[in-house]
């Protein structure tokens, strides 16, 4: 079975209606398995913040968003842990990429998590960003780009 792991920069276009969310919400609605980090946690409700205070989404409609992602979380998604060999495994990426591509901490800590648990030959990893994606492919992994 196909699994997808969901950069945040993908993962938000699920909660909040913005270009490539009709492809995410559709990955959503018809694929039962999909990964996130437990960093996306953490971005995607400094993104919904963000939205909020550009006045992207009012207070009702923030608090239904990580109301749905709570729920997601604890039973929809597989989130992943971030160990310390996630850690040297960024390092490493931030090392060959970061000159080339521009590679940022937490995007090196999202493909380290990919890496470390996912299968490069069947999981694919799912994108909005398109300096990540271009690093995701250098690694060898199937990627689409939202």
């Amino acid at each position: 079975m196909k699994r997808y792991f969901f950069d945040t920069s993908a993962l938000v276009k699920i909660y909040h209606r913005e270009e490539g969310s009709d492809f995410c919400l559709e990955l959503y609605a018809n694929h039962s398995h999909i990964i996130i980090s437990e960093l996306a946690r953490v971005e995607l409700y400094s993104a919904v913040y963000r939205k909020q205070r550009e006045k992207q989404l009012n207070v009702k409609a923030l608090n239904a968003v990580l109301k749905m992602f709570k729920q997601d979380c604890e039973g929809r998604y597989e989130v992943l842990q971030i160990a310390s060999l996630i850690y040297d495994e960024a390092c490493n990426l931030l090392s060959r990429y970061s000159n080339l591509y521009g590679l940022r901490t937490l995007d090196s800590l999202q493909l380290a998590t990919f890496l470390n648990y996912c299968e490069k030959g069947q999981d694919c990893f799912v994108c909005a960003d398109k300096k990540l994606t271009a690093v995701v492919e250098c690694e060898g992994i199937q990627t689409v780009f939202v």
